[in-house]
């Protein structure tokens, strides 16, 4: 499993191993995925990765569903998908078991099969995504029930036309007014930073400091909503008329930019990985990430259900 062997040297773990496990295991306890990730991607790595950014890593490649509140994991169910408007290429994504590769690899290598073709790529902070290349999107549905696991289309367009609007999940989202005693911070739509308050009483986003955990409330005129980070951060933003996504053509698709301090939901990040099956490019120095490949079709709908306009 890697680890620090007897000439003293590091062996660096790929996060291969980090999505075999939980592919393996199925589901358990964040505290447990933490201490597994740190132990497998931060020995002896200069470099540390947060646990909480690989989680929400693996939630936006569909390896893995998150639920905050009863800090649970679950693996997803593997799938092949046709990737939008992609020339021909597929995309396996969920659980990948050792069973399940060596069993797609065989398949894929098999003697007679002409009609599809195996590409994996390595990505930084994430596990490779795995391709296949094909002439009939027939081969590519066959091939998943011959694996028996499932085969859609095209995921990322099926997921962005039923995305839930920003209305529809702050009515599922009222609560009551938030515990007071704890220290406070109010999101600055303006710069989107983070600033201490000393009241939550005027129309705005804040983030409770709770003992070991931080909790989200958007208050509105209409009342308080208990949210998470990302879709907090969009009604406010909304609230005040600001946009921040921008789409850029390139050739049949294009790229939608994205700010690092405004990530999307969950489902809306889904949905953007899902037309390449790559993890979003991150340029730190100008503080956006980069999802390739979108259909200026799924780029809208994204934008639409977050309150967007988007800039093209």
């Amino acid at each position: 499993m890697g680890g620090v062997p007897s000439g003293g040297a590091v062996v660096e773990v790929s996060f291969e191993v980090l999505l075999e496990w939980t592919s393996e295991r199925g589901s358990g306890s964040l505290d447990v995925f933490r201490q597994t990730h740190d132990w497998l991607i931060n020995t002896g790595r200069k470099r540390r990765v947060p646990a909480a950014v690989t989680t929400a890593t693996l939630s936006r490649l569909s390896h893995m569903e998150v639920d905050w509140r009863s800090s649970t994991w679950a693996a997803t169910p593997p799938v092949l998908t046709v990737l939008p408007d992609a020339c021909g290429r597929a995309l396996l994504t969920g659980a990948r078991t050792r069973t399940l590769l060596r069993s797609f690899e065989t398949a894929i290598s098999a003697e007679g099969i002409t009609d599809l073709v195996y590409d994996r790529r390595r990505q930084v902070d994430a596990p490779d995504a795995i391709f296949v290349a094909m002439d009939d999107e027939s081969d590519v549905e066959e091939l998943a029930a011959n694996l028996g696991i499932s085969y859609e289309y095209s995921v990322a367009d099926r997921l962005s036309r039923i995305l839930p609007s920003l209305n529809s999940v702050l009515t599922a989202s009222r609560s009551t007014p938030p515990a007071a005693g704890f220290e406070v911070k109010r999101f600055e739509p303006a710069t989107l930073h983070w600033s201490t308050c000393s009241s939550f009483s005027a129309p705005g986003l804040y983030e409770f400091l709770l003992p070991g955990y931080s909790e989200y409330r958007f208050r509105a005129s209409i009342g308080d909503f208990s949210v998470d980070r990302a879709t907090g951060i969009y009604a406010e933003l909304r609230r005040v008329g600001r946009n921040v996504l921008t789409y850029e053509e390139e050739g049949r698709n294009g790229m939608l930019i994205v700010p690092l301090d405004a990530p999307l939901p969950v489902l809306q990040a889904r949905a953007a990985v899902m037309c390449s099956g790559l993890d979003a490019g991150t340029i730190f120095g100008e503080r956006i990430r980069k999802f390739v490949n979108l259909p200026s079709r799924v780029a809208s709908r994204i934008a639409e259900s977050v309150g967007q306009e988007l800039s093209i």
